[in-house]
């Protein structure tokens, strides 16, 4: 059911209905979709709107601030109204987050067009893509989604293809974002944001905070046990685990242990060992096994020929180090929540330029259900830029831009903002490395000149990256484009000076 139209003299509704139990998602292999799984109302009066339901909110004006989700709640709206001598706008929302970003970069295999399996945020494999919420890139370029374009994407299987308009060799660089569903806890979300505008001058507010609860999806609320566990665990995900081991009886698998006793550094205990017969006077156990990376753990997968994997204990060395990676444990996930606070200014000086400044304030909590280790849960960020124009006679013009980052080693953005190539531009890594986070001043400087006259462009960009005490990058960029009607000629040059650890 859809329904467009007015209640009395100055109420617009506006809605669509369904009655579909499934979350039905369109292909994605067409670059215009349809929205299957959006049943919302709205209502409106005059510059006020409120709407229920399944709504697509975003941020792309902000510097810091910038996502795009797709939420399940409510959303209000307040359109500009009179204050003082300016106007005021105020939009808030309270819902369910339907997913998670993540980020895949990889590089491309050699004559292979797909399908790439796609992962989740933490290492998941099995993951359902939100529709039209991907963003991919190869070696910079954002691509567009289509059997006739670049790619198709199988939202419920989680994997790209690209199209023969993008040959696939081991030198292409692919970075994915996108928002999946999460099936680890329900998650919510507010955001409230502000803007007033007076002539020249414009002040905007966020506030985002997005928190997942103490109910799983699909299990229900968390036991007080669990809750004890996660709130010991800080923000160790390898700690957050429970016991794993179950009567044989009581499971399907096929492979069963038993409990042996053995000396460990002079201390009595009981480890698990492959059951390979039939004794009825014996109890038969199952586990389950966590890969906590290697030298986290006492047990190994072994090389058996049986109906399943078996683990087989290593214990450690004398020095007491783990020999395997492997506990017979089940990891509970922990829940996250992510704030992010910030208020920004934009004054335009005329003709002559303008100023933006802004400044966000961040958190970044593993583990909302532990008081442990939060020393590292906020931080703090600002950016600054001046942009000047100027006109020295009737045939000569330019600008100058200057622009200062600063963030601090613990900020947090919620989405990533810097370009998808940002890491690789300044050498500091491939886009999928972990960097250690550092204190970072990003530095920019442009100069244009131009003659209209005479078809002729110059520019030249000068750059500087500071990470902490580890990384000193100077970037210089000259560009200049020479035209008449018959030709054009344009020309780059980048050069990248950098220092680890000077």
């Amino acid at each position: 059911l859809q329904l467009n139209g007015d209640i009395g003299d100055d109420i617009q509704i506006r809605a669509a209905i369904s009655d579909a139990n499934i979350p039905i998602q369109p292909e994605g292999n067409t670059q215009q979709l349809n929205e299957f799984d959006r049943v919302f109302i709205e209502l409106k009066k005059n510059k006020t709107k409120l709407l229920l339901g399944d709504y697509q909110q975003g941020n792309r004006e902000s510097y810091f601030l910038k996502y795009f989700k797709k939420l399940q709640g409510a959303q209000f709206t307040q359109e500009s109204f009179e204050l003082g001598k300016g106007e005021l706008s105020i939009q808030s929302s309270f819902a369910l987050t339907k997913g998670k970003f993540a980020r895949n970069a990889f590089a491309g295999e050699e004559g292979n067009q797909g399908p790439y399996k796609l992962r989740g945020a933490e290492g998941e494999t099995f993951i359902i893509i939100l529709a039209n919420t991907e963003k991919v890139y190869i070696d910079g370029k954002l691509l567009t989604r289509g059997f006739d374009n670049d790619y198709i994407i199988d939202y419920n299987a989680g994997t790209i293809t690209f199209t023969v308009r993008q040959p696939m060799t081991t030198e292409r660089r692919i970075i994915i974002e996108f928002e999946y569903n999460d099936q680890s806890y329900l998650r919510s979300l507010y955001t409230v944001q502000t803007e007033y505008k007076r002539k020249n001058l414009r002040l905007y507010s966020n506030v985002y905070a997005e928190q997942d609860g103490k109910s799983r999806v699909g299990e229900g609320p968390l036991s007080k046990e669990q809750q004890t566990i996660l709130a010991q665990a800080g923000d160790n995900p390898f700690l957050a685990g429970i016991p794993a081991i179950d009567t044989a009886s009581n499971s399907t698998n096929p492979i069963s242990y038993i409990f042996k006793d053995t000396i460990i550094n002079g201390n009595s205990t009981q480890i698990l060992e492959y059951a390979t017969g039939n004794n009825e006077e014996l109890i038969y156990y199952t586990a389950f096994f966590s890969n906590l990376g290697a030298g986290n753990g006492s047990y190994q997968q072994t090389d058996l020929d049986a109906n399943g994997l078996v683990y087989q204990f290593v214990g450690s060395d004398e020095d007491g180090n783990l020999n395997g990676a492997y506990e017979p444990i089940r990891l509970l996930p922990l829940p996250q929540s992510k704030k992010l606070i910030n208020l920004g200014l934009q004054q335009s000086l005329g003709s002559t330029g303008n100023f933006s400044t802004e400044i966000a304030l961040s958190q970044n909590d593993l583990n909302r259900l532990s008081p442990l280790d939060t020393e590292d849960d906020w931080g703090l960020a600002l950016f600054t830029t001046l942009n000047k124009n100027f006109s020295p006679d009737k045939k000569w013009s330019g600008s100058l831009n200057a622009s200062h980052e600063w963030k601090q080693k613990n900020f947090k953005a919620i989405n990533p903002y810097r370009l998808p190539e940002f890491n690789r531009d300044w050498d500091i890594g491939t886009n999928n490395s972990n960097l250690i986070p550092l204190e970072e001043h990003l530095g920019n400087g442009v100069l244009s000149v131009l003659n209209k006259s005479k078809g002729i462009k110059l520019d030249y960009e000068f750059s500087l990256l500071a990470r902490g005490d580890e990384y000193l990058g100077l970037k210089h960029l000259g560009r200049f484009v020479l035209e008449n009607k018959k030709w054009t000629m344009d020309g780059k040059v980048s050069v990248l000076n950098s220092d680890t650890n000077f």
